[in-house]
């Protein structure tokens, strides 16, 4: 970076690392420029930033190359049998998501623990001898933050089935016009890698929610609640406290586009939705739920649900535990969605609908 109207005396540089592929359907985002955008302020150096003074530059080429010499030493080579570990691990993916793959034999795998009934594939315990206790660890995780998320658990054990991803698309692909990899009908079914890690963990907080939302109210409705509960209660397996300013920037380009989805209209369910379609409305259900829990602690969510239960109007539950109707959480959850880019959005709240999503949510 260099000062304009002055002679070059320091060059600062900063190395963008966000610690992933981009592209145009995962693009930088404001979280990955906050450290760039915190230390350009003073020229701080860091691991990522350093400064080059002007009289260290060869004047004969002049070489600006990045070379930076503040950088980690790069972590040594693998030993070759770590490597072919990591190739077998991966080899396990691919068979499990193969449809044509071959299939093991023998029935599913049963497991039972004091809260969950387990059933999966026994390709997967195949992979990974210790995966029993893995979910069982994750199960048993995600009932304990839910509980303080929502302010009940199931009073019965809950049933888990995990399937391997081709084995999981045979039996469910019919079931939805979008993409899933997890969903809740009485029993917790999930897509499942061979080797389990975080992202299995955050679908069973995900999933789970799900099932302690329908215990409590006998069904799924309105539906943006239950799946902004879910969607909060992932995030916090992920330790992260609700959406990202990217995902509300998201949100204002949608009420900016005139493509929100009225909460009133998610509530039966979000069928219809194309992948971009379901992608907003999971993203306002979790708005709304977070806004929800803003004004609320988990005693009086409990109770929310718990009054959904005895059958009344979505409406009538909002009004007696939040003193708001479904519209009002709406415009409360786009208003704020519009005060945090004041200046990249019209002052008014769009709420209108295009002849794309009047369809998709006939």
């Amino acid at each position: 970076f260099f000062e304009k109207g002055a002679p070059t005396r320091n060059i600062w540089y900063y190395q963008l690392d966000p610690g992933r592929n981009l592209g145009k359907t995962n693009p930088l985002n404001d979280d990955d420029l906050a450290e760039f955008v915190k230390l350009q302020k003073t020229f701080a150096d860091s691991e990522k930033s350093w400064t080059i003074k002007a009289g260290d530059v060869d004047d004969q080429t002049f070489d600006l190359s990045v070379k930076n010499p503040n950088a980690p030493e790069e972590a040594p080579l693998r030993e070759p049998l770590e490597i072919m570990e990591a190739m077998a691990a991966l080899d396990d993916e691919v068979r499990l998501a193969d449809p044509n793959g071959a299939r093991a034999t023998g029935p599913w795998q049963e497991l039972s623990s004091a809260h969950f009934l387990v059933h999966y594939d026994p390709e997967l315990e195949q992979a990974s001898p210790n995966y029993p206790q893995t979910v069982l660890r994750y199960l048993e995780e995600a009932r304990s933050s839910v509980s303080l998320q929502l302010g009940a658990v199931p009073d019965e054990s809950m049933g888990v089935v995990f399937y391997g991803k081709a084995a999981y698309l045979r039996a469910h692909r019919h079931r939805f016009s979008f993409q899933t990899v997890g969903f809740f009908d009485g029993q917790i079914h999930v897509v499942s890698a061979a080797h389990p890690a975080g992202e299995l963990r955050a679908l069973l907080f995900h999933e789970y929610s799900h099932a302690v939302f329908r215990e409590q109210t006998g069904g799924d409705r309105p539906y943006w609640l239950n799946e902004g509960f879910a969607e909060i209660s992932e995030r916090e397996s992920l330790r992260r406290k609700g959406l990202t300013r990217s995902e509300r920037r998201v949100l204002r380009d949608v009420i900016e586009a005139g493509e929100w989805i009225p909460l009133r209209r998610l509530s039966p369910s979000f069928s219809g939705l194309d992948d971009e379609g379901a992608r907003a409305a999971y993203l306002e259900s979790a708005a709304a739920a977070q806004w929800i829990a803003e004004q609320t602690d988990p005693a009086q969510r409990a109770k929310l649900l718990g009054v959904l239960g005895t059958g009344v109007d979505a409406d009538q539950a909002f009004l007696a535990i939040l003193g708001v109707d479904t519209d009002a959480v709406d415009r409360a959850i786009r208003e704020a969605i519009l005060a945090e880019f004041p200046s990249e959005v019209a002052t008014e709240v769009p709420h209108r609908e295009s002849a794309k999503l009047r369809e998709a949510t006939r």
